[in-house]
Formats: structure tokens, sequence, C-alpha cells
């Protein structure tokens, strides 16, 4: 990255500048884009909750599956009792019992137990429920008003970030682009982590991209808090923290004179922001436990499946296959810990010991699954609005690969796909939280084009006309 100083936002040249629409926007244009873009797409993604919210309809309780464990630890976090689940509460087994048509919940409402603090969900989407149930009580259209919400902020950052980043134009381009995809907007009716971990990424570009072009001690500690929230609200990424602090360290746009004493110190904040916001709930999860597993028990739950050939047979995406016949196998170890989160911390255990013995007696098959993972998860499959998203991303990150923004753009998708090659993939549960990035990207890659097409034409019109 370049090492002056300079507060004035940069343009990105990656072609000809047709007019002021090409130029980056003031500060009070930017302001107004974040204003529009968040008025157009509030009612656009409130609008989409009736198609995305399944068969039971706006007010009904989600479809079965991750969702269930999230709206019973928001519900013991509103009634006091912790962050765990309670699969015997009359309270929470209501809205499913009711909507059980055709034994849609019937693996749900099998579920038996009393309250049991868990460690095997992030913490911040549970919070944010619980919130919602204390203000307005347990109100399942609620929490999807909070997903547009959420959404709406996180596409409106990213329009302000095309703007003073890259220009007026490329920011429309954004809006356009978010407008015809469907991806965040299917979003909206679902009772999990992805909308809440799409506006955290935001934020965390917002701060991050502010601190390196002109970093300080203050903006450096908060992009570091911000990338703490993105953790909490998805524990994936807690695999990015090692890499993204390297990043901004050699990122960091400081003069040539500052001294590296400097640049070790502000990439210090950075890391000490994050670690404030993490130490809490990482403490927590090691007095519950009893154990030092300060990340919980949800990623060594899903390392099995991970490392596994069954996720080679399922093409790379993430199966229960593995973790299924490991506890068929060994449940008689777990009887007499039933109903505890010893069981949970037992089980993580048992689930990480698989993987390394797996890992151990096909270390070859390692780069095949990795390639497959990361197949997995940046093929669009049958959406063209996708497909197209990632082409143009490509293109915008090969013209505009100069610039200091694309650079830092391309350089976090390059550290998410190393956290998914390392992890799983789950059907593109995982690529809908990097969506922004995308965006900005293939907007940058839309605008190439287009000027590439407009000069082409020029010639052509300009071609002497041959009798």
């Amino acid at each position: 990255m370049s090492e002056t100083h300079d507060h004035q936002t940069p343009a990105l040249n990656v072609g000809l500048r047709w007019n002021r629409l090409d130029q980056p926007a003031t500060a009070t244009g930017a302001r107004l884009l974040f204003c529009l873009s968040f008025a157009v797409f509030l009612p656009y993604f409130v609008l989409a909750i009736p198609v995305t919210s399944g068969p039971n309809g706006t007010l009904g309780p989600p479809l079965p599956g991750d969702s269930q464990d999230y709206d019973s630890i928001g519900l013991n976090l509103a009634r006091g009792r912790g962050f765990g689940v309670y699969n015997d509460d009359p309270e929470w087994r209501a809205p499913y019992e009711a909507n059980n048509h055709q034994g849609m919940y019937d693996g749900i409402l099998a579920r038996k137990g009393g309250y049991q603090p868990t460690a095997n969900r992030p913490p911040a989407f549970p919070f944010l429920l619980s919130i919602i149930y204390r203000c307005v009580g347990r109100s399942f259209f609620a929490a999807r008003l909070a997903n547009a919400f959420l959404l709406s902020l996180a596409v409106a950052i990213t329009v302000t970030l095309a703007a003073r980043y890259v220009s007026i134009s490329c920011a429309c381009v954004v809006i356009i682009l978010a407008l015809a995809d469907g991806v965040l907007r299917s979003q909206t009716g679902a009772y999990m982590t992805e909308a809440l971990a799409v506006c955290t990424l935001a934020v965390f570009l917002w701060a991050t991209l502010a601190a390196v072009q002109a970093p300080n001690v203050w903006r450096m500690f908060l992009a570091g808090g911000c990338l703490g929230l993105l953790i909490l609200s998805r524990s994936l990424y807690v695999l990015w923290m090692p890499p993204l602090v390297v990043l901004i360290g050699y990122c960091m746009q400081l003069p040539k004179s500052a001294k590296l004493f400097r640049r070790v110190s502000l990439t210090s904040l950075f890391l000490a922001g994050a670690l404030l916001i993490l130490a809490p709930w990482w403490a927590r999860n090691c007095m519950v436990l009893q154990a030092f597993m300060p990340l919980g028990t949800q990623g060594g739950f899903n390392l099995a499946s991970g490392y596994s050939d069954d996720i080679i047979e399922n093409n790379g995406h993430w199966t229960s296959a593995p973790t299924q016949r490991i506890l068929a196998q060994n449940s008689h170890k777990f009887e007499t810990l039933e109903g505890s989160i010893f069981r949970e911390r037992e089980e993580c255990q048992l689930y990480e010991a698989h993987a390394i013995e797996w890992i151990k007696a096909n270390y070859f098959k390692l780069p095949q699954l990795a390639a497959l993972k990361l197949i997995a998860h940046w093929l669009p499959g049958y959406d063209f609005v996708g497909g197209l998203l990632r082409v143009l991303a490509v293109l915008g990150c090969v013209c505009g690969i100069r610039s200091n923004f694309v650079r830092f753009c391309l350089a976090v998708l390059v550290i998410d796909s190393l956290s998914i090659a390392a992890t799983h993939e789950d059907f593109h549960r995982f690529i809908v939280v990097v969506y922004p990035i995308l965006y900005l990207l293939a907007a940058i890659g839309a605008l190439q084009f287009a000027r590439w097409l407009g000069d082409i034409l020029a010639r052509h019109a300009c071609d002497p006309v041959r009798n």
C-alpha cells in the first residue's frame, strides 16, 4: 500500500472518466447517498419478508434447523435464565406445536430436557433476539423486521464506501446490483445469523478502511472492536484475525518518516480492540465448560464433518453424516452426562479427535478437500445473477488491482477463502456474508465493461463511411 498520508479519499483510476459522476463523492454527498439507499432498501427488504418467511408466514415460527436453537437461547436470555436451551419450556414449544403441520416440527418437539447452558452458538444473534423479545414480546415478525433493517444498513454502508473510495457512478451500480440480486433479500425471513453478520461485515469494512487510510489510536481500536463484533456474530471469522492483523499492519498509510514502532503499536491497538470485545465471551465459555475452550464447541462439532470422506462425496458441502455416525458409535459414553453442558464438551472433544485422526490418515486428500470446499463456496450454481456478480467482480479486481481499495477488498476475500478451506462450506451460507465486497468489486467491473463498450462504439461511430 502507499506510504503517503492523505486524508482525502483517493479516486480509483480504472478507466476513462466521463463526467462528475466518475469522481468520489464529498462527505456530504456520501451521507446523502447513505440516506437515499437506506430509504430505498428498507421497504425493499421489508416487502420481501412475506416471500422469504416460509410456509408459516411472517408471524409464524421459522423452518426447522438451527433457528430453533437461536430462538430458545434468545427467549432464555429474555427471561433471565442465561445463554442456553430449554427444550421443555412450554412457552418456547407453543408456536411449534401450533404450526406442526404434517409433522414439520416433530424432530424439534422430540427434544427433551430442562434448561441447559450451551457454548455451541455465537452470541450476537441470540442477544439481539433477547432485546427484541424484551421490548415487544416474542415476535417472529419483529425479528424479521430487524433482519430487514440490518440488511438495509449493510447495503447503505456499501453504497457509501463505493461513493467515497471509488465514484458516485460506482455507488449507483452497487444499488442496481443489490436490487437485481436476490441473495440478501432471501435472508429477510430467515432466523439465522446471516443478516447480522452481513451488517457487521459492512461496518467492519467501513471502520477498517478509515483506520488504514488515516490511522490513529481511536480508529484502529474501533476497527478492532468491529472485528470482534463480526466474530461474535459468526464464530468462523476468528480465523480472520491473524491474517487481518498482518494485512492491516502492512496496508496502514503512514508517512515515510514514521518508525516501525508506530506501525506495530497501531496494529496492536487493532488487535486489542478485537480482544476486548471477545474476552468476556471467551472467559464465559471457559467457565461453563470448565476447560480451556474459549471459542466454545461449535467449531469442534463441525470439524468432524469438515474433515471426512463424506464431505468429499458431497462435493465439498457440509453434511451431518459423520457426526451422526460418531455419536451413534459412542452414545454410551455420554449417558451419565445427559442434560449437562459437559456432554456438549465431551462430544466436541470426541469430534475434534476424529477429525485429527482423519487428517493423519488422509493427509494426501487435503488438497482435494480444500479445492472442493472452495468450489462449493464460490460457484453460484444455477443463480445467473450470482454468476454475473462473480464474473464482474473478477473483472473489477483485474482492472482495479493498482488501487489500494481494491487490493484490500481482494485480500479480505482471499482470507475468507482460506478460512473456508480450513473449515467447511454449508451450501452457500457462508458466501452470503461477503456479498457487500462482491457488490463493490462487481460494480467496478461493470463500470469498466461499460467504458470498454462505450469506447468501442465511439470508435465505430468515428469510422469514415465507405461508399
